[in-house]
């Protein structure tokens, strides 16, 4: 693991006495669940892995909110207390948050082989200089696509498959949705992609029905 994949240390909050012992277990439990949901969904070596090295401060940021009632439910005042001092420097609060919408992720363009998938004695007549690794090659039943080299000839018989069929199941990203099901995260993720158009899981009326304040609390004293 790289400096850059390491993650900083984890803000602070002073939990007031008033917080329910149910309250607290829930709250461990929470960020248990979350810690096995981080790691078993890395995304591979070398892609978003400093931002997503910082995805823990955004699930303890929530935690507070939901469980303990201490943060604000808004999106300023959960990266504000995720990042208690102003964050100028990359990755920022939303490029880590970026890293966890659900989405469906092909992996990268094959490289290498620039011959067409459909070069071969059945292939039928090939346009080998107009060939990219950029074409889907789509499952019809699941939606699941790779990429492939293909011709512009050989690329329109991708198009049929492609267009009929279903959107991917996500193969990335959603840790926090894994780990807060009872929460409507769609929002947020929508606020960090503008292109995530799904759903996390979670009913809307599974939000808090009122606000609490974030209280800031200086040199540990109240």
């Amino acid at each position: 693991m790289s400096l850059a994949e390491l993650p900083a240390p984890p803000p602070e909050l002073c939990i007031p006495s008033t917080v329910s012992r149910h309250a607290l277990l829930g709250h461990a439990m929470r960020m248990a669940r979350f810690h096995r949901e981080h790691g078993d969904r890395r995304p591979p070596a070398g892609r978003d892995a400093a931002a997503w090295a910082q995805l823990p401060r955004f699930a303890l940021a929530l935690s507070w909110a939901f469980d303990l009632g201490l943060v604000e439910w808004t999106g300023r005042a959960l990266c504000q207390a995720a990042w208690p001092v102003r964050w100028h420097y990359s990755p920022t609060p939303k490029d880590v948050l970026a890293t966890d919408v659900p989405r469906y992720d092909a992996g990268e363009p094959p490289i290498g082989d620039h011959r067409c998938f459909g070069t071969g004695p059945r292939g039928g007549r090939c346009r080998a200089g107009s060939a990219t690794p950029a074409r889907r090659l789509v499952n019809p039943t699941t939606g699941e696509y790779v990429y492939v080299w293909a011709c512009d000839n050989h690329a329109a018989a991708l198009r049929g498959p492609m267009n009929a069929a279903p959107v991917p199941s996500p193969n990335r990203g959603g840790a926090l949705a894994a780990a807060f099901p009872d929460v409507d995260l769609d929002p947020l993720y929508r606020w960090a992609d503008g292109r995530y158009d799904g759903h996390s899981g979670a009913a809307p009326d599974a939000m808090p029905d009122r606000p609490v304040r974030l209280r800031v609390i200086s040199g540990g004293q109240p």
